[in-house]
């Protein structure tokens, strides 16, 4: 028994050395590739190391070449780095004895890969910098390989593995030359019906390299077409980034890229996580990495959902967004120190999982800032470059975020990057040129002291861990489109709670359009959407608004209407409000910020949100038999106006009160006079009513018409059954003037 099993084990090993020994008797040329794909199925360590001994003694650059890929091969197998090294010098060695064929420069780049390092592992000399060194000096072990590939396809026009592998570390390197030289050979290679899937998918990465991104997508989705189906996911995945990155190919790019999560496993899904690093949360990628393979395409797909409608986008936008971001941060942001302390004021000394700078991790969740601020200091001897970006919030506010240049910071350190500061500095000019947006500066353009400084930095600091923690995407509003919104919630009787969100939006800044029968109109396409963080859920309603008008509207002109959505009630819940032009998708703006969803379900007497409207007027809002013209900015004249609600689980027949109090709110120096000197009452209104026979939903519609001052005022609806049981709501109202 042990007899037959060394036969088996040798006779792969039979089989190539029979191969070779052939090749040379007969005198035709040595097939390499053959003699590699052969040794790719040889699995016995000690079989091919007895072929590399074997072919190593002998002269031809065939043997050379043999031994060569047998030690890579036992690399493959066993990780032992001395078998790379081993097969270098065959490699070599076959070089030397016939510089004509590209084979050798090809298995020696090949060789060289096992010396690349991870992000973890130190330089040759045992200090930080060394990798960065010879990366900047060409002589890592990618740019080494790489020039050897350039050789080999030079040879070789028509050498597709040198082709493919120089495309792949042309892009890890950066290297547009190599790029291009690629993309010429693997388009040459391409025009040949019979070129493989793997040859199309790097012509993809080669054209996306050097900005051919039309060239690229049609590469891509032809190796989809090709590939099998163990590399499909590979090439729907590289399809998919190139067509996000297409201006009106979105869509197609969204479908491609969730084509790719169909039979997902562990090693494909790692193209997908990487690139959910930028703006998943810690507590996502670890909920992401527990996760099976089986379960993960779900999970991405939510994922997306639930981030586009953090950002009150389509999902197609919202990934479009994040691939040109990363392509930009790829390109302009690279993180170049991964060994080593950052610098002594960096605002991160545990630096983050990301192959960008800090600027490349706040541009992946924010994008493009809106301004920035570059600026010299004087720290000692030294000129620090600084950089300051700015961004609007969701209220449209600045918010800033300040940056280090540490080269300058650490002259002669070139492994120092960019990064986010811990504390500001004392600088006149650098403050003066930030205070427009930020007048939390101003106080430290006249005083600089430490403490000062320390104070004003803490509250920096604070938007920039904000900033480190969230992520919107940028819809390119070039217009601001002022608006405001109130929502309103009822019980749906699916045990869910429905939502109807009233829209005003400011008319005169927007474009009038025309109606199929001519007519003037304008036109808002709106979205509201609400998520629940905690169980990763997102309803949205997306509603066009629209209003026919005689003339152009002026100021004060306002577009109303209603948004209408079902939401399951939890807690902690956020939502976001999207109005565009429909005549203009540069004007917009979103708005966003928690939300409160109250669970309606239960047989305790409850009352739904007061809608406040206008007095004796129908209109778009609608609930049942009711139709109202709501006033989301919720202001009226004197005190006329319409209030609405629902109340739910009052007995059937029962009598029950209800107690209507308008109150005014005192502020500022207005309100202390008047809580000096007495304030007018608050006007109280009481009723007694009957509940219907069959217990159903009560919908109560009252008017309500009070002698009121203009100001602000807090209306109360208290309601009591029977029993003596209580609900309560609150609505604040603004009376005006007559006529303003």
């Amino acid at each position: 028994m042990p007899r037959r099993i060394l036969l088996a084990a040798v006779l792969p090993v039979l089989i190539v050395i029979v191969v070779a020994r052939r090749a040379s008797a007969q005198d035709s040329p040595f097939d390499a590739r053959a003699m590699k794909d052969s040794l790719a199925r040889v699995t016995d360590r000690r079989a091919i190391r007895l072929i590399e001994a074997r072919h190593a003694d002998r002269r031809s650059a065939g043997d050379a070449l043999t031994a060569g890929f047998a030690a890579l091969r036992l690399y493959e197998l066993s990780h032992i780095r001395d078998d790379a090294r081993n097969a270098r010098r065959h490699f070599s060695e076959a070089r030397s004895r016939d510089a004509r064929s590209p084979w050798p420069l090809y298995g020696w780049a090949l060789a060289m890969l096992p010396e690349v390092k991870e992000d973890g592992d130190l330089g040759r000399f045992g200090f930080a910098g060394d990798d960065e060194l010879m990366n900047d000096l060409g002589l890592d072990p990618r740019s080494r390989a790489r020039r050897a590939l350039e050789r080999a396809v030079e040879m070789d026009p028509s050498f597709p593995e040198a082709a493919r592998l120089l495309s792949s570390l042309a892009a890890q390197t950066r290297d547009r030359d190599a790029s291009v030289l690629a993309r010429n050979t693997l388009a040459a290679i391409a025009e040949d019906d019979t070129a493989s899937a793997a040859s199309k998918l790097a012509l993809a990465r080669a054209a996306e390299a050097v900005g051919e991104l039309e060239t690229a997508a049609a590469a891509a989705l032809a190796a989809t077409r090709d590939s099998n189906a163990d590399s499909a996911a590979v090439a729907h995945h590289t399809a998919a980034r190139i067509l996000l990155r297409l201006p009106g190919r979105e869509k197609e790019g969204a479908s491609e890229y969730f084509l790719g999560l169909n039979d997902l496993t562990r090693d494909r899904a790692k193209l997908y996580y990487s690139e959910l690093r930028g703006i998943a949360t810690t507590g996502e990628l670890q909920e992401l990495e527990l996760l099976p393979a089986a379960r993960a395409a779900d999970w991405i797909r939510t994922f997306w959902d639930m981030h586009a409608a953090l950002s009150a986008v389509t999902v197609p936008m919202r990934l479009s967004e994040h691939f040109s971001r990363l392509a930009v941060a790829e390109t302009r942001f690279p993180r170049r120190q991964r060994h080593g302390a950052p610098g002594t004021n960096a605002l991160l000394y545990e630096r983050p999982e990301s192959p960008f700078d800090d600027r490349g991790v706040i541009y992946i969740r924010h994008g493009e800032p809106q301004d920035i601020i570059t600026s010299s200091i004087n720290e000692g001897d030294r000129r620090v470059v600084t950089q300051s970006w700015m961004y609007p919030d969701l209220d449209g506010e600045p918010v800033m975020y300040h940056f280090v240049d540490g080269r300058s910071e650490k002259p002669g350190t070139a492994a120092a990057e960019w990064y986010l500061m811990y504390n500001l500095p004392c600088d006149f000019d650098y403050m003066a040129a930030r205070a427009q947006y930020d007048k939390r500066l101003t106080q430290l353009m006249h005083r600089c002291d430490a403490m000062s400084v320390r104070g004003v930095s803490v509250l920096v600091r604070r938007d920039a861990y904000d900033g480190l923690a969230t992520e919107r995407a940028n819809p390119g509003f070039k217009v601001s489109l002022p608006a405001t919104y109130d929502t309103y919630t009822f019980r749906n009787p699916a045990g869910t709670t429905d939502i109807i969100v009233a829209m005003g939006i400011d008319a005169a800044g927007m474009i009038a359009g025309t109606t199929p029968d001519g007519a003037r109109a304008y036109s808002a396409n709106t979205s509201f959407v609400v998520v629940d963080t905690a169980m990763r859920s997102v309803f949205r309603a997306d509603t066009v608004l629209r209003a026919a008008a005689d003339v152009h509207a002026g100021a004060g002109s306002v577009l109303r209407g209603e948004v209408y959505l079902n939401v399951k009630p939890g807690p902690g819940m956020v939502h976001r409000a999207s109005i565009i032009d429909a005549n203009a998708p540069d004007r917009g703006q979103i708005y966003g910020g928690p939300v409160v969803v109250p669970d309606y379900r239960g047989q305790r007497l409850m009352m739904s949100d007061v809608v406040l409207a206008v007095p004796d007027t129908a209109g778009s809002f609608r609930r049942g038999d009711v139709s109202l013209t709501t006033v989301p900015w919720q202001a009226f004249e004197r005190g006329a106006f319409r209030i609405f609600y629902e109340l739910y689980n009052m007995p059937a027949g029962a009598s029950y009160t209800t107690e209507v109090k308008v109150e005014g709110i005192g502020g500022g120096i207005t309100g202390a006079v008047r809580d000096l000197f007495g304030r007018r009452p608050p006007v109280s209104l009481r009723f007694t009513d009957q509940a219907p026979a069959d217990g159903g939903v009560i919908q109560q519609v009252r008017d309500a018409q009070a002698d009121l001052g203009p100001g602000e005022y807090k209306l109360t609806v208290t309601i009591t059954d029977p029993a003596g049981n209580r609900v309560t709501r609150e609505r604040v109202l603004t009376v005006m003037k007559p006529g303003s």
